[in-house]
């Protein structure tokens, strides 16, 4: 008999994985906001530190390995900026 061979993922999984490893690869996960981003334990609204605007449901976020978060058209223009990978809170408290 023939051995088994390697398991065939459709390709949506196959996408996903591909799409994942590249954001994490970049150091941040890309991802739609929930109400549970937008607002803290407290209730406070959460802000993206780089333009200062509250985030909203539906607005599209970078999430950093730091777990930092802010609009990802921001990120990618601080990392054009500054040098990818870098977290401006974390710059800041240096």
């Amino acid at each position: 008999p023939a051995p088994p061979s390697a398991p065939s993922f459709p390709p949506t999984v196959r996408s996903r994985a591909r799409t994942t490893s590249s954001f994490l690869s970049r150091g941040m996960a890309v991802y739609r906001a929930t109400e549970k981003d937008c607002s803290d334990a407290n209730g406070n609204q959460q802000e993206c530190v780089i333009c200062f605007d509250e985030f909203q449901p539906g607005d599209e976020l970078g999430r950093m390995e730091c777990l930092c978060k802010f609009h990802r058209l921001c990120i990618r223009e601080w990392w054009y900026r500054k040098g990818a990978g870098s977290c401006p809170t974390h710059q800041l408290q240096e």
